[in-house]
This record gives C-alpha cells, structure tokens and sequence, in this order.
C-alpha cells in the first residue's frame, strides 16, 4: 500500500470514528459536489434521455392507437350486427301486410275439408 493510500485508509477511519466532521470543511465539500456533478454527467447523458423519451412517446402513442381502433373495430361490428337485426326486423314489417292479403285471399278459396276427409 502507498503512503497516499494509507492517508486515505486513516482518514476514513477517522470520519467512521466521528473524530472529523467534513461537512464543516467546505474545501471537501465543493470537491464532492464537483465529483457528483460529474460522476451525475457521465451517467445522464441529455441526449440519450431525449432519445428514450420520444422512442416512450412514440410506442404509447402507437399502444394507444391500437386500442382505439379496437375498440372501434368492436362498435362497428356491434353497430353492423344491429343494422342487419333492423333490416331483418324492417323487411319482414314491410312484408307483413302482403303475406296477410295472400293468406286471406287463399283462406277464401282452399276447400272445406274436415277430419275423416268428407266436406
């Protein structure tokens, strides 16, 4: 071990014993923030977070999209099945009174027939 490195080794020994309180040297204090700052600068880097960000934005947005269209999807269908329920529903109203004047016409004409076939 250097001389320097056992400074260092006494030194925090002595701030585990309580025996220096560093935040009363403004010296090591600026020297730890500068370190901070710059240890902090290395790891974020703006523009990669810039870049993370829009390719977040991009996949939320394209998510969102998705759901939205289908949901849409599923009213359309919904709405599909429920038109053809109406046009079913719609005919077979319009149908009605020419059905009933055919059955009323045929019920005139159809012979008297009863159960042992004698009329």
């Amino acid at each position: 071990m250097t001389e320097n490195e056992q400074a260092l080794v006494q030194l925090l020994k002595a701030y585990d014993n309580g025996e220096i309180d560093f935040t009363k040297v403004p010296a090591i204090q600026a020297i730890v923030r500068q370190e901070v700052a710059r240890q902090v600068a290395q790891a974020v880097n703006p523009a990669e977070i810039k870049e993370q960000a829009s390719l977040q934005l991009k996949n939320d947005q394209t998510s969102y999209n998705e759901q939205v269209n289908k949901i849409l999807e599923q009213q359309g269908a919904r709405l599909q099945e429920q038109a053809s329920q109406l046009d079913v529903e719609g005919s077979s109203d319009s149908c009605w009174p020419t059905l009933t004047g055919v059955v009323k016409r045929s019920m005139k004409h159809r012979p008297n027939w009863t159960m042992n076939g004698k009329s």
